[in-house]
């Protein structure tokens, strides 16, 4: 799910580029950084923050240089 949201919000944000993906994994935590070229700001719906909020254990929204960025990252036990 966080997946999805992550993705799809950024291709909404897309100026037409690709949406790059990067996962990672290690002994504490999983994430999923994506990020894409946009052309202005990223406008985040309110309920993808709370979707996020309640199956992850932290995410980021930023834009630098004219790139969209977001992670998602849920602590292993």
């Amino acid at each position: 799910m966080a997946a999805d949201e992550l993705v799809s919000t950024l291709m909404e944000a897309s100026d037409g580029g690709l949406v790059t993906i990067q996962i990672s994994l290690s002994a504490e935590a999983m994430a999923l950084e994506a990020s894409t070229p946009v052309s202005g700001d990223l406008a985040v719906d309110p309920m993808t923050d709370l979707i996020l909020d309640s199956v992850s254990t932290r995410h980021e929204w930023r834009t630098e240089d004219g790139t969209a960025h977001g992670i998602v990252e849920r602590s292993l036990p």
